[in-house]
């Protein structure tokens, strides 16, 4: 093993900066900044998170690249990843506002935290209070009877059973006689949130769409479910990916949206189909932004959004990162502050004309 010559050896901050500059062929200006960057930053993150925007096919850097230019992508990556972050926050709340509102509503507010989770031949919850026995919330007959409806029913009866501490689960396995529907959802995960909005029935599911999408009387109720779940999944998967050291604006998704129904809510006014056609809006950074804009329904964190990414447009603005502007780095529209106004302009108006 000693003498096998590994791919990726350990090199030191100088020999980082050397392989830098001769093997990559990256200007850099100032070795002792090179050198507080990496001794901060790794390498990994701040190179490999960045080269596709900045290389050519042998992974070689562009004349016209500094190592500032890695850094200033990389400041400006962690600014956009907080808002990203926070307004997809925003969404996960109310999603699970609305989700906790029509089970306990329809379902119940109780559900057995006592059983064996390995006692999955059981299709249903059963708790007692007092002698009466009550179907709890955590029912399998409550829900879509789909494959996967068992294993997703097992993960949330999970939680109950073995809440995590400090959580306000156990608090209240401990301390009252029922967990409801709002406690547990507090406790789960965006993604584990949306397996289980997606096993609800389609009465539950559609009026959770409909509540998200008030502002759309042309888009029918079933396809506007469609739509909510698959953005719910890929800002998911974004905000997972780039909590987990993923580029914010380099990311690609595996989740798709599609320019037709962009267009049934919004016209041409975030996305033109030209756009889409080159991969803007598809699976990206811009795409993950039309989802944000669409999903968040409250007036306020709407244009906190579009005051923060504002700002952040408005600082780097004057600035060219590699020979490429703010827009042409993010591979996005350079009206994209009109848009957002636009967009909501239009959704305040829907609700007015909503026949539905």
């Amino acid at each position: 093993m000693d003498n096998e010559e590994y791919e990726r050896p350990y090199l030191s901050i100088s020999e980082q900066i050397k392989h830098l500059r001769v093997d990559k062929k990256l200007h850099i200006d100032d070795d002792n900044f090179a050198a507080q960057v990496l001794s901060n930053v790794s390498y990994y993150t701040l190179v490999n998170g960045y080269k596709n925007k900045f290389t050519d096919e042998n992974e070689i850097f562009y004349p016209n690249v500094k190592f500032s230019d890695l850094y200033t992508a990389y400041l400006l990556d962690s600014e956009l990843n907080a808002i990203i972050l926070k307004s997809i926050l925003f969404i996960e709340r109310e999603l699970k506002s609305h989700l906790a509102h029509v089970i306990a509503r329809d379902f119940g507010v109780y559900a057995d935290s006592s059983f064996s989770v390995d006692k999955n031949d059981s299709k249903k919850t059963i708790v007692q209070i007092g002698k009466k026995e009550i179907d709890g919330y955590l029912s399998y007959e409550h829900y879509s009877h789909a494959g996967y409806c068992i294993n997703i029913l097992k993960k949330l009866k999970r939680t109950l059973i073995e809440p995590r501490e400090n959580s306000t689960t156990l608090y209240y396995k401990q301390n009252h006689n029922h967990i409801p529907p709002w406690i547990l959802v507090n406790d789960l995960s965006f993604g584990t949130t949306i397996l289980w909005f997606r096993i609800l029935p389609a009465q539950q599911k559609q009026e959770i769409a409909t509540a998200i999408f008030p502002y759309s009387d042309s888009v029918s109720i079933q396809k506007r479910t469609d739509i909510l779940l698959n953005m719910l999944q890929l800002i998911a998967e974004y905000r997972n990916l780039i909590a987990h050291g993923n580029r914010t604006f380099t990311t690609m998704i595996s989740y798709f949206l599609s320019y037709k129904d962009i267009k049934k809510f919004s016209n041409d006014i975030v996305l033109k189909k030209s756009e889409y056609r080159k991969g803007i809006g598809k699976n990206d950074f811009y795409a993950a932004v039309i989802a944000i804009l669409f999903l968040t329904n409250l007036s306020n964190p709407y244009m906190l959004f579009k005051t923060s990414l504002s700002n952040i447009l408005s600082k780097y603005s004057s600035m060219q990162i590699g020979g490429l502007n703010i827009y042409e780095l993010l591979n996005i529209p350079d009206n994209i502050l009109q848009r957002i106004e636009e967009l909501y302009k239009l959704r305040e108006k829907k609700p007015e004309n909503d026949n539905q």
